[in-house]
């Protein structure tokens, strides 16, 4: 009289790993979901049953279970529901917010970018290629970015979800496996407990070689973290280098977006365009190669949409602004743009970031507040410095 059928009639039983339980605890089942009784374990008659069964189990299991064709009364009664991993990357790193916020490791420095790195790896290792498309790309659709302006082969999500078919995201790396990775990532520093990218590439690299993965499948992972996460990874570190190193970093973007907005709208009506600070008369085909600077950093594939989106969005915010330009950082697609642009030379700033010996000590002193900066933005100073040297070296190797 307490067991799971009796507790649940007319309501809903929740079955654990049904298909580890022996075959003779699932007998009971049978008769309950067909004919709506079933016989206790007492020596009484059938008792009724009205409710819904939820099992749950792995793939691998139900396969087993299901090529067995002794089964076959059970597979008949069963209406497969499949639950896939989760394919977008923001969900994805959700889950691994929560995992660390109620483990021990709360408390611990995790360098921005570190999550948001894992989840991409998680993503990409459950997608299926597209024959025409990015893999990449292909996991930002699915994230819900619209990356025409970068990929003009990027196909739209319904495409990619009809060409993949009904079981993408059933295989891949799972949660646990990921959390296993960065739990290992927070202790592999002896000094200090903390997380930061570059160590999760080297901590994930170890942990798909000895997980014995087949050949094919660990050179394609291998492949995620050198082709595409850590070059990825480059360019976002060296943006946060950049705008720590620059104190007027605001400024100097809202003049570039100035100046591109009235090129831009200049170039778009077919005038020519004088330049206020220098009185340099700029034709057309000027106009378009000053453009061309701060598009083609960003990889703007159809400048010609861009500029016109761009002027017009501009139009719109002086209406609702007293005839001034918006912020440059107001829209996404814009400021990723300038800062491209602005952060296209490095080599500026390596005296600065470089922890070596100052020639100077106004170049100590800038040392000193760009490490202050870096710091504010959430990295320790040994994260600040192992990032800073493995930036600098992927430079160099170009």
């Amino acid at each position: 009289f307490s067991g799971g059928l009796n507790r649940s009639t007319q309501g809903l039983l929740e079955f654990v790993e049904m298909f580890k339980a022996p075959i003779k605890m699932l007998h009971p089942l049978l008769t309950a979901t067909q004919e709506g009784n079933y016989v206790g374990s007492e020596n009484i008659g059938a008792i009724p049953f009205q409710g819904v069964i939820l099992a749950h189990s792995n793939e691998a299991e139900w396969q087993t279970f299901k090529n067995n064709k002794n089964n076959e009364a059970f597979i008949d009664r069963i209406c497969v529901i499949k639950v896939p991993y989760c394919l977008r990357v923001m969900e994805e790193q959700h889950i691994y917010e929560k995992l660390v916020q109620s483990s021990d490791l709360a408390r611990e420095a995790c360098a921005p970018g570190t999550l948001e790195m894992m989840s991409r790896f998680s993503v990409l290792s459950r997608l299926r290629d597209h024959p025409n498309s990015n893999l990449y790309s292909k996991m930002r659709v699915y994230d819900g970015e619209s990356v025409k302006e970068t990929d003009p082969k990027a196909k739209s999500m319904q495409e990619y979800k009809d060409q993949a078919g009904v079981d993408e995201g059933m295989e891949g790396i799972s949660t646990r496996f990921a959390f296993k990775v960065l739990a290992a990532t927070f202790n592999f520093d002896p000094n200090e407990i903390a997380a930061d990218p570059v160590h999760l590439m080297y901590v994930l690299e170890q942990s798909i070689k000895r997980e014995q993965f087949p050949d094919e499948t660990e050179k394609r992972y291998l492949e995620f973290i050198k082709g595409e996460l850590a070059p990825r990874y480059a360019e976002f570190i060296g943006n946060e280098i950049q705008k720590a190193y620059l104190e007027s970093y605001h400024d100097y973007g809202q003049n570039l977006f100035d100046r591109y907005v009235d090129y831009a709208d200049a170039w778009i009506e077919d005038q020519d365009f004088k330049d206020p600070d220098t009185g340099q008369l700029l034709n057309r085909d000027l106009l378009n190669q000053e453009l061309s600077k701060t598009e083609k950093p960003a990889g703007i594939a159809n400048p010609k949409d861009f500029r016109n989106e761009v002027v017009k969005f501009a139009l719109r915010s002086r209406a609702n602004n007293h005839g001034r330009n918006p912020s440059w950082t107001s829209y996404e697609k814009i400021r990723e743009v300038i800062e491209k642009r602005m952060f296209s030379q490095v080599e500026d700033l390596l005296p600065v970031i470089s922890f070596g010996s100052k020639k100077d000590s106004e170049t100590e002193k800038k040392h000193t507040e760009f490490v202050s900066r870096m710091t504010a933005r959430h990295y320790t100073e040994r994260q600040v410095r192992r990032l800073v040297e493995w930036y600098m070296r992927v430079k160099q190797a170009g």
